[in-house]
């Protein structure tokens, strides 16, 4: 979170601030109240007394209204439970399965779990960095994850080598600017099979002995995209989207159809990351097309992999959108329920972000 909005939300929209401040004003006891006034005159600026009560007033609310959607979150994320009869979290003991994690996020996050003792067993068409493999607690298998006799053989591989996996991170991704018209059947496959369908084959291979084991926690890192969609990248957004539904719908179907509060499911949605993903039109068009221009739209991918490892490691469900806590990220997750002049808008100011292909 930036450093202003994180002030702001730690000051003046933290209830319990502006609540006492109000109280002081208002109902405390007259040698209270005195020298609360009494420190409100001496600023060196006038300023109304009924202006003040009524800005903290407002104030309030606005806290205690995030206050309430925080925690209503919170619940929700555990199934509207307040035990959902998981196993305990014993770092040095959970495995987690990470697809893509040779590379980009996934290899980041990688070194954020392995440093609380999580054992991460890597997914993907080619070796982590030897470091990783040498620190005893990554395991690479090399994964077909479009293919679905590949992701169910590799996962008994591994259930057979190092035991029931407890996390499963459905990190890997690809990207590329094309047009609708251009997109080729092969990219069409392989985009939508790496993004999205390989959540299914996973999923498939890890949640039944998660249930068993009454412990998990399924990260899909989807994307703004999920809710946004900009020319250029149609194909990319779609998986995305689709991630995201995937995430909400397997969310549905553990607790309404396999009765395992346990298992929690996550989702991150990052606006642009400095990964290699994008680094083709990433210094060229992003940063001139920024809404207003004001602020970097591209993220440190080390801030954003701490922030899905904070989730990991927090043994709780969680919907993050980043960069975390701003108004314009939360504004855009909700753009399919706006006024469609709106979401056009908001469409509108990506209309030159994918040009790095034409």
């Amino acid at each position: 979170m930036p450093l202003g909005l994180g002030l702001v939300k730690s000051t003046a929209l933290n209830p319990l601030i502006t609540g006492a401040l109000l109280y002081s004003l208002t109902r405390a006891p007259p040698e209270i109240k005195t020298r609360a006034l009494e420190a409100l005159a001496a600023l060196p600026y006038k300023v109304e007394t009924q202006t003040v009560i009524t800005t903290l007033k407002w104030l309030f609310g606005l806290g205690s209204a995030g206050l309430i959607n925080s925690i209503l979150n919170r619940f929700a994320h555990n199934h509207w439970t307040l035990s959902t009869g998981a196993a305990p979290w014993v770092w040095d003991q959970e495995l987690c399965v990470m697809t893509g994690g040779s590379g980009g996020l996934g290899q980041i996050v990688t070194r954020h779990l392995i440093k609380k003792g999580v054992r991460v067993a890597i997914l993907d068409v080619q070796p982590p960095p030897q470091d990783l493999l040498n620190s005893g607690k990554v395991f690479f298998y090399k994964c077909d994850i479009t293919t679905s006799s590949s992701v169910q053989d590799v996962a008994n591989q591994i259930k057979k080598e190092h035991g029931v996996p407890s996390i499963l991170c459905n990190n890997a991704g690809i990207g590329a600017t094309a047009l609708i018209t251009e997109a080729s059947d092969a990219f069409l496959d392989k985009i939508f099979k790496i993004n999205l369908i390989s959540h299914w084959y996973t999923v498939r291979a890890f949640l039944p002995d998660m249930i068993k084991a009454k412990k998990g926690h399924i990260i899909s890192t989807a994307s703004m995209a999920s809710y946004t969609t900009c020319a250029g990248m149609v194909d990319y957004c779609v998986t995305k989207a689709g991630a995201q539904a995937f995430t909400d719908g397997l969310n549905q179907e553990i607790k309404w159809r396999y009765n395992a509060p346990w298992i929690q499911v996550s989702s991150i949605n990052p606006y642009w990351v400095k990964t290699p993903l994008i680094a083709g039109w990433v210094d060229k068009t992003l940063a001139a097309n920024w809404l207003f221009g004001s602020v970097s739209p591209v993220q440190d991918p080390e801030v954003v992999a701490a922030r899905i490892a904070k989730v990991i490691l927090s043994g709780k469900g969680a919907h993050v959108l980043l960069p975390e806590g701003n108004p314009l990220m939360t504004l855009a997750a909700a753009g399919r329920g706006l006024p469609h002049w709106l979401l056009e808008f908001s469409n509108d100011t990506q209309k030159n972000t994918a040009k790095g292909g034409h």
